[in-house]
């Protein structure tokens, strides 16, 4: 049996504790650290390139939707929405097309690519025509920019398409040849790569119908990049390096005029890094 005199509270114990030598001594006791003084906070919440790109997607094309993909290499943004490029009514869609299928301007309005105002060439029939082109039709795209070097990529998540030329391998649709610069890197933003994704879905629409595409083309082989392109212009894949720093290698050894990469100098790997790496 416990002797009732001999118990102590715990509460009690607690008390006589805090008022006894152990409260002086952790009040003397000062954890190590050091004096901060706080200073103005600085910065936006993302890289200038991607919130400029925000900003203007907002603006110009506010039918698509905004959200944030953080990853190990840093944030992607990322936009979807639907767009009609031809609308089905359209008095002057095929003036449009022959405008198109001889690579002269024309014009973009919100989420449509029109014939443009004032015109004053003379227009032609095509063949192709006649045939049912279907040039109605809405797309769900979805884009992602890294605010980076590389372009942005687009891809059509409806409807699927079937009949694939000048897409990239993982989906993506290629609207031109980045070394022509029609991007600029540091001016240009998404929303002035749109307008080139719309003029592709217009020509996909014709292809999709009549298995012709309008307009001019580049040939992706390697023998026609390394005949076409300098070693100093911005590759053909969009990824903003130099043509010899990302893809030239790797054409001279598909086109036969090098040696397999096993039997390439170190220095000559290096170059090869970007493509190891997608």
């Amino acid at each position: 049996m416990f002797d009732d005199d001999k118990r102590q509270d715990p509460q009690t114990h607690k008390d006589d504790h805090n008022n006894g030598r152990g409260r002086d001594d952790d009040e003397r006791r000062e954890p190590p650290g050091r004096i901060i003084h706080p200073r103005p906070t600085h910065g936006e919440p993302m890289r200038g390139r991607l919130a400029k790109s925000k900003n203007a997607m907002a603006t110009e094309f506010p039918m698509f939707t905004y959200d944030e993909l953080r990853t190990q290499s840093g944030l992607v943004a990322i936009w979807r929405g639907c767009v009609q490029p031809i609308q089905p009514r359209d008095a002057e869609a095929r003036l449009l097309l022959d405008d198109l299928s001889h690579d002269r301007p024309v014009y973009q309005a919100a989420d449509e690519i029109r014939h443009l105002p004032g015109c004053t060439e003379r227009h032609c029939e095509h063949a192709w025509m006649n045939q049912d082109l279907n040039l109605g039709r809405r797309f769900d795209l979805h884009l992602k920019y890294t605010g980076g070097e590389a372009l942005p990529r687009c891809y059509v998540l409806s409807p699927t398409l079937e009949k694939l030329k000048h897409t990239w391998a993982d989906g993506a649709i290629c609207a031109f040849m980045d070394s022509n610069k029609n991007w600029r890197r540091g001016v240009d933003t998404v929303a002035d790569f749109i307008p080139h994704v719309l003029i592709w879905l217009v020509k996909w629409m014709v292809f999709d119908a009549t298995e012709v595409w309008i307009g001019s083309e580049h040939y992706s082989a390697p023998g026609y990049h390394l005949e076409f392109l300098h070693r100093n212009d911005l590759c053909w894949c969009g990824s903003g390096l130099v043509y010899r720093r990302c893809h030239r290698i790797q054409d001279q050894i598909d086109a036969g005029l090098a040696p397999p990469k096993k039997l390439l100098r170190a220095s000559a790997i290096q170059n090869l890094r970007w493509l190891q790496r997608h």
